[in-house]
């Protein structure tokens, strides 16, 4: 079903049905931002439970931090205009 939403709300978007008004079409955005993110963390929960069950393998790797972190600022960047936050990114 959430497939079918952000598929949907996508296709609406991109015209497929009409030209919509740009209050709508930000909507439609912020609907497929979110059902993106949920299905993510969907994925990241199936992902849990298969390594707890055994069927997954984990893979240890180095990750670079200062790119991790920037790629979270940067997810979240979103999320902070509209809910009047700010993120402080620098190191100290």
């Amino acid at each position: 079903p959430l497939t079918s939403i952000t598929g949907i709300a996508k296709l609406i978007n991109a015209g497929a049905f009409g030209k919509i008004g740009e209050a709508p079409a930000e909507v439609l955005r912020a609907i497929t931002r979110n059902s993106d993110k949920l299905l993510e963390l969907i994925n990241d929960i199936l992902d849990i439970e298969k390594l707890e069950a055994g069927h997954m393998n984990l893979m240890l790797e180095s990750v670079r931090v200062k790119e991790l972190l920037e790629k979270s600022v940067t997810t979240a960047c979103g999320a902070q205009s509209q809910k009047r936050i700010s993120i402080d990114s620098s190191v100290n």
